[in-house]
């Protein structure tokens, strides 16, 4: 590798992040697709930046051939796969024009793949799974296609009543729900964001020698198949089933959460990844989630603890809001404590988790709450504007100053 691919990764998951807010979950799932060579899907409405996300990542990425589009059950194949070549066609040979079409792509985003017509899902498969494209030419049926990754967009869930809606969904191995921001200070920030530009890039030809050649190489360990045993018997008994497919390709995301943070082999914890990859349903998703902990790394239990509190802490907020300026004040002077306490307790399980080399989402998802939660109570319960409580919160939230 003639760049530290996972270095420049690590600093491109935090750019996007500070950028797409309350978007960790769904950029490590992005990250995890393109490192184990598998296919992703963000579920979401119009307007949560599932295109801009995709087209943010994708940016950091110099000399990838890039192909999107926008599906729907009338969009002609052709839009996606190229026209076919007529004077052949009149030869009675089924060739493409494929060229900056999907089966030149190395990379993709498929907006509304939940409105795929029947037709093209059925030679979408093939691409996904195979990297193969079917025609016919010189007696060969099929071309071989370069995508490394599909990236997929939907406001709903594909249709799996049918053979080829089913075998399509579960081609999508990652899958991320993508929601409109929750926290009034971070949609106080969205306001007010430029276009994003990415700093960190990293060459398509060495993120390819990684995703072909590196990761496979990380030791799956018998810990990890362990936890993957114990994981699956307790998700059967909560009515979560995957495919057997499913579980093997899991284990390559696996190896790329080890290859993200410098490991030659996966631990437990790794597991964590699983919470992209197990779900059938955003029902099951809490379901999937609280297994994963159990077997992954208990610690993370504390987070959702901290998490769990910061909710009734802005509960508490907003109930106050509209009365008497003592009795905000009393609760904040209470409260403000127990914020401070609790960034200390995100900051030093970030300190552990870097030392061990363990991802950080769950993590960064905690600290931007805790963060949240601390910028309502200053600006709603004790009268900061913004720029005073962000200045506060700045400066380690220690020391709140009007």
């Amino acid at each position: 590798m003639t760049t530290d691919v996972p270095a420049a990764l690590r600093s491109i998951q935090k750019e996007l992040s500070a950028f797409f807010l309350e978007r960790d979950d769904v950029i490590e799932g992005m990250l995890m697709a393109l490192l184990s060579k598998q296919h992703n899907f963000m579920l979401g409405p119009p307007g949560t930046a599932k295109s801009s996300l995709v087209r943010a990542l994708v940016s950091h990425i110099k000399g990838a051939r890039y192909f999107e589009t926008a599906l729907s059950r009338t969009r002609p194949e052709a839009a996606v796969l190229g026209q076919w070549d007529l004077p052949l066609l009149r030869q009675g040979i089924f060739v493409r024009k494929i060229d900056d079409y999907l089966p030149t792509a190395d990379l993709a985003f498929l907006d509304e793949i939940g409105k795929i017509s029947m037709a093209l899902g059925h030679d979408l498969l093939s691409i996904l799974n195979e990297r193969r494209i079917h025609q016919v030419e010189k007696g060969q049926s099929w071309l071989e296609v370069p995508l490394s990754t599909a990236f997929t967009g939907s406001n709903e869930l594909i249709q799996d009543d049918s053979e080829e809606g089913a075998a399509l969904w579960d081609r999508l191995l990652i899958r991320d729900v993508v929601a409109p921001i929750q926290e009034e200070s971070n949609f106080s920030r969205l306001l007010k964001l430029d276009n994003y530009v990415p700093s960190t890039t990293v060459d398509w030809g060495d993120l390819q020698k990684v995703i072909n050649v590196e990761v496979p190489k990380i030791a799956l360990t018998s810990e990890v198949i362990d936890a993957a045993n114990t994981l699956r018997n307790a998700l059967a008994e909560a009515d979560v089933t995957a495919s057997d497919r499913r579980w093997r390709q899991s284990m390559n995301v696996l190896r790329a959460s080890a290859f993200l943070w410098g490991r030659p082999e996966t631990r437990v914890d790794d597991c964590q990844m699983l919470t992209h990859t197990l779900w059938n349903s955003p029902e099951q998703i809490a379901i999937v989630q609280r297994q994963v902990l159990q077997v992954s790394d208990p610690k993370v239990e504390a987070l959702n603890a901290i998490q769990d509190q910061v909710k009734q802490i802005l509960k508490k907020v907003k109930d106050l809001e509209g009365r008497a300026l003592e009795d905000r004040g009393q609760y904040a002077v209470e409260i403000v404590p127990i914020l401070r306490q609790a960034r200390r307790a995100v900051a030093t399980a970030r300190e552990d988790a870097t030392r061990a080399g363990r991802s950080l989402t769950a993590i960064e998802a905690t600290s931007s709450k805790v963060d949240a939660a601390y910028l309502e109570v200053l600006i709603k319960l004790m009268n900061f504007s913004q720029e005073n409580a962000r200045r506060s919160l700045d400066k380690g939230g220690e020391e709140p100053a009007k």
